[in-house]
């Protein structure tokens, strides 16, 4: 049985997948929302990724605020410290993420952002000294072969300079890695993921409207829809997860995040009629879904050997 405050809920794995592949296309539905409004496919001009991400966090803020009460100020001031970090690294995080889909096809960004788990295991081995044996090692080197070729199939289609641009979604997976190690830290504290929640979009709100400010473009009324849908999909989307983990566990669950790939290929596709055109990228993508399968197998058939902290 998993409690979730006073209710306790069984396992039931295949509701828990359900969850998680709806969390995957309320996800994908943010992700060309993001694209469309920061990129020249609407059809007012792109609104400042700075700018988008400011005004998702509100949007965000608004609702989440019920969850703010004294307790969870109580609560946070004592590991101020983590969640100072964690708020950065995620502001850094969904900064580089907005600019990568400004810039690239949601597809190549999605599939670059599943490098994440292998720079999470990067951290926990640096900082929470986890171990790193030969399979999540291989599952790093494959993955790290898959974003090599999606950075040569967007140098094909580029040019050598603006390749640079498969940087932004690997820089994301990093501080995304990061935001979420910070939030194992906090939960090991005993911080419950409705309230780390709401400290992040509390505090990412004031940070993000700085950089915002910079860059301000009163958005229209039809840019405003955009903004108050890809917001309310964000957080449908990360109540789905959170949901999902009650119900399964997390090495279950791994395969079906890669749903938020097709999903984002075949919206994406109807929106803006793009799709991946090189081998090079079903390649890198291919590679990608093989390391994330590989660290699943570890958590599901190896917990105890990978358990250990190294001596």
């Amino acid at each position: 049985m998993v409690t979730t405050g006073t209710r306790e809920i069984a396992p039931n794995p295949w509701w828990g997948a359900f969850l998680k592949v709806m969390a995957c296309v309320f996800f994908s539905i943010t992700n060309t929302l993001i694209r469309g409004i920061s990129s020249f496919h609407h059809e007012g001009g792109p609104l400042p990724f700075f700018e988008v991400a400011f005004l998702q966090n509100v949007i965000g803020m608004i609702w989440v605020a019920p969850w703010l009460t004294r307790n969870v100020f109580q609560k946070s001031f004592d590991q101020k410290n983590i969640h100072g970090l964690r708020v950065a690294l995620s502001v850094l995080g969904v900064s580089f993420w907005y600019a990568t889909l400004s810039l690239m096809p949601v597809a190549e960004s999605v599939a670059l952002s599943f490098t994440a788990p292998i720079f999470a295991l990067l951290g926990a081995r640096l900082f929470l000294r986890e171990r790193l044996g030969g399979l999540r090692g291989l599952a790093i080197a494959v993955s790290f072969l898959g974003a090599l070729c999606i950075s040569q199939a967007k140098s094909n289609t580029w040019g050598g300079f603006d390749s640079w641009y498969v940087w932004l979604p690997l820089l994301s997976a990093a501080f995304f890695a990061g935001t979420k190690l910070t939030g194992r830290v906090l939960a090991m504290s005993g911080e419950s993921a409705r309230e780390m929640s709401a400290m992040l979009y509390l505090f990412m709100v004031p940070i993000s409207l700085l950089p915002a400010l910079w860059v301000w473009r009163t958005p229209t009324a039809t840019e405003l829809l955009w903004i108050v849908g890809l917001g309310t999909s964000s957080v449908f989307a990360n109540v789905l997860l959170a949901k999902s983990y009650a119900y399964a566990e997390v090495s279950f669950l791994s395969p079906f995040g890669f749903a938020k790939f097709f999903c984002s290929l075949i919206i994406a596709y109807f929106m803006f009629h793009e799709y991946p055109k090189d081998g090079y990228t079903w390649a890198g993508f291919f590679f990608i879904l093989v390391s994330i399968f590989l660290l699943s197998l570890e958590q599901r058939y190896m917990p105890a050997y990978f358990s250990r902290k190294p001596a």
